[in-house]
């Protein structure tokens, strides 16, 4: 601890599900938890390398309580 107080936390991601099935056209959630003090940078990242962004497509939110972070990323169309 420091001298202001100030702890550190190894960054520790939690996802909670590996795999997700959906039919074809529905609605899918993704949803993971962020540990890690200071508070990290979070983001949703596709396979081909785009950062996605809220928009009428995904809906991205975040939920924080001291050093956790919850994510969720809501596909809302196909």
């Amino acid at each position: 601890m420091g001298k202001y107080g100030y702890c550190m936390i190894q960054p520790k991601i939690r996802v909670n599900n590996q795999m997700v099935g959906a039919a074809l056209g529905s609605d899918v959630v993704l949803g993971c938890r962020v540990e890690a003090s200071p508070r990290p940078l979070t983001s949703w990242i596709r396979n081909d390398g785009v950062i996605l962004l809220n928009n009428k497509k995904y809906e991205l939110t975040e939920e924080s309580e001291s050093y956790r972070i919850n994510m969720q990323l809501k596909n809302q169309e196909p």
